[in-house]
């Protein structure tokens, strides 16, 4: 699972990730990916950067390009743990590297690959209906969310919260077409992983 969307065009913008600092004193810094994954940073050739301090709330994407976004080339990515050092045009100190520190990361759609048949992006499932494979309906996908061990659908449905990890084990099938996503009938789940709104 990832945090991007593969639908391209249209000048959408996905959030891939965040600035948690600077590193070195060439203007590397350092990202956080959303996705949990930090190869997949290495994929994008333009990086867009929200303002400093600017809040989208929860959402992981937004349906078009906000104009106050600062646009900066990728000019060198490589891996450090469980983050990715990225080096970007115009970035060349450490003092300029540490003025994006907290900025968050997007990048446009059409950088995205297409998901595999058995992975989705995170802008794909939200909105969708869930439902297990019994038929019996769960919600709607509110957001996702990571986690050291796996990312989290949070499904909502009148009032209660329901928190599913997305998973192979969970999620069995998603149909782009129809908006659907069918997650596993395991005894007890729902109970275990239920919150009131």
């Amino acid at each position: 699972m990832t945090p991007g969307g593969g639908e391209g065009g249209h000048h959408r913008c996905i959030r891939v990730g965040r600035i948690t600092r600077a590193h070195g004193l060439h203007g590397e810094v350092k990202i956080q990916a959303y996705g949990g994954d930090p190869r997949e940073l290495q994929r994008y050739t333009d990086l867009l950067l929200s303002p400093a301090g600017a809040e989208y709330g929860i959402r992981s994407y937004v349906e078009a390009r906000p104009v106050d976004f600062e646009n900066y080339a990728v000019t060198g990515t490589r891996l450090q743990g469980d983050v990715a050092l990225v080096t970007l045009d115009r970035v060349r100190d450490r003092s300029a590297a540490e003025a994006l520190q907290g900025r968050e990361v997007w990048v446009d759609a059409a950088q995205l690959a297409a998901a595999a048949e058995d992975e989705f992006y995170w802008h794909e499932v939200e909105g969708m209906a869930v439902v297990t494979e019994n038929g019996d309906p769960v919600g709607r996908v509110h957001t996702l969310f990571t986690t050291p061990a796996h990312d989290v659908l949070v499904v909502r449905n009148r009032g209660e919260e329901y928190y599913i990890p997305a998973s192979r084990e969970f999620v069995v099938a998603i149909d782009r077409q129809r908006r659907l996503l069918t997650v596993a009938a395991v005894d007890g789940l729902l109970d275990i992983n239920r919150r009131g709104r």
